[in-house]
């Protein structure tokens, strides 16, 4: 094989992505590799749109650009609370090693797991539940906001009602996001 040929070899570069392969011309060059990358994204969401039965679920992360909070903000927001001394309510929870692994990880829906499975073991009565529904009213309260008039959840749900057929079936849209950004969208 000749120098040139060889040149030309080192130079393609195979990319894989959702079961197509894409040749790149040169594999050093990123901006190439990122249109390519985006183009196949952007044909496969078009014919994703096109299904029959679309389902969309959003999760963490959706929403923080526009003010939505992460699992970790809203620990920190139940942290900083006046309203609860946080640090007696984790003593409640912390009896076990595996118990202090999700306080590490500052897992807010774990925690709360973890207060009302005490919760039904000391009855209905207890403080815990005073605790609970005062950590749930700082949820609230930290993902209640207002997104401006074409926020990208608005955005993104218009184009695809724009692009969807009228005889399918309704998208059905999930998050598992606390705030109402799509209900609001």
């Amino acid at each position: 094989m000749n120098s040139k040929a060889n040149n030309t070899e080192q130079n393609k570069y195979l990319l894989f992505s959702n079961k197509k392969q894409v040749l790149l011309e040169n594999p050093l060059n990123a901006e190439e590799k990122k249109k390519k990358v985006y183009g196949e994204i952007e044909e496969d969401l078009k014919h994703a749109l096109l299904s029959e039965n679309l389902i969309v679920l959003a999760g963490a992360g959706s929403s923080v650009e526009i003010g939505g909070k992460t699992m970790s903000d809203l620990w920190q927001a139940v942290e900083d609370s006046s309203e609860i001394t946080f640090s007696d309510i984790k003593e409640i929870v912390s009896d076990n090693p595996d118990e202090e692994e999700f306080i590490k990880k500052k897992n807010l829906e774990e925690f709360l797991s973890r207060l009302q499975i005490e919760k039904r073991a000391k009855g209905a009565k207890s403080e815990i539940d005073g605790y609970i529904k005062a950590i749930e009213k700082i949820i609230v309260e930290n993902c209640r906001f207002a997104p401006s008039e074409n926020f990208p959840h608005k955005n993104f749900l218009n184009k695809i009602l724009q692009s969807r057929k009228k005889n399918v079936p309704r998208c059905k849209v999930f998050t598992l996001n606390y705030d109402e950004s799509f209900e609001k969208a």
